[in-house]
């Protein structure tokens, strides 16, 4: 068989199906958010569609961001939001987050970071579960939540394996949504 595959199908090529999903090697399961970036690494990005080529860096707190600064405590901005708010598309340093850190610390007495929360894929339920945690971290001194009409499907879908507290608030996953009998659904 092997080689009647080899005569009449000389050039077969085995596809490599990463480039359909650029951030694969960059993303780890969350047990909490469902998805989150590894922390401290640098991987190049290829949009599945051949519209750009990028580099992805995480900083310590696994956000497509530079690494916090010291100096900066107490002058922080956290942005939580999607794609848009992490930059996706194009390099870290051109997305709208450090654009606007470039432009307020021309005129600042004091050095402010803005700090890069958003995350490809999220919804308001995961940004605001991100957030809980990154504020108790980062201190930030303002907050800014970017929405954006698509998040309504990436809330569909975590809302519908999720937990709620006792307001109603998302908390995290339901492990018997991942671990239950109908756990391959999802």
């Amino acid at each position: 068989v092997e080689l009647v595959f080899r005569l009449f199908v000389p050039n077969a090529v085995i596809q490599d199906d990463s480039a359909k999903r650029p951030l694969e090697s960059l993303i780890r399961f969350d047990p909490i958010l469902q998805t989150r970036y590894e922390s401290n690494v640098t991987v190049p990005v290829k949009s599945q569609y051949g519209e750009f080529a990028i580099t992805y860096k995480t900083n310590e707190l696994g956000l497509r961001d530079q690494p916090l600064k010291q100096e900066t405590l107490g002058r922080r901005i956290l942005v939580l939001g999607n794609s848009f708010v992490e930059g996706w598309g194009v390099e870290e340093e051109q997305g709208i987050v450090r654009v606007a850190e470039i432009y307020l610390n021309k005129t600042a007495a004091k050095p402010l970071q803005i700090i890069n929360g958003g995350m490809s894929g999220f919804g308001v339920a995961q940004s605001y579960i991100l957030g809980r945690e990154l504020i108790s971290m980062v201190a930030p001194s303002a907050l800014v939540f970017v929405y954006i009409s698509t998040m309504v499907q990436a809330d569909q879908s975590f809302l519908r394996l999720a937990e709620f507290d006792s307001n109603g608030y998302a908390t995290g996953l339901n492990p018997d949504a991942l671990l239950g009998p109908t756990s391959s659904k999802n």
